[in-house]
């Protein structure tokens, strides 16, 4: 499949479920060889540096929280 071809989409997940939400849907797709149909699954995170105990430590911070905290 093209490139051109390929469309977003988003799944709404559990908040802090998202890893394995992401792990679930690859073990699946590979189960079903659907692999070729979507190539890539996301999380949208940035990586955010805070100090604590005098330690530099990184984290993964959502990069869009207003898209999780809204329900419908």
């Amino acid at each position: 499949m093209e490139a051109n071809e390929l469309q977003w989409y988003v799944v709404r997940a559990v908040s802090g479920q998202e890893k394995k939400v992401k792990a679930n849907l690859e073990s699946e797709l590979i189960k079903a060889k659907l692999t070729d149909y979507v190539p890539q699954i996301l999380i949208p995170m940035e990586k955010v540096y805070q100090i604590k105990n005098g330690k530099k430590n990184r984290q993964g911070k959502k990069l869009f929280p207003w898209l999780y905290s809204h329900s419908s």
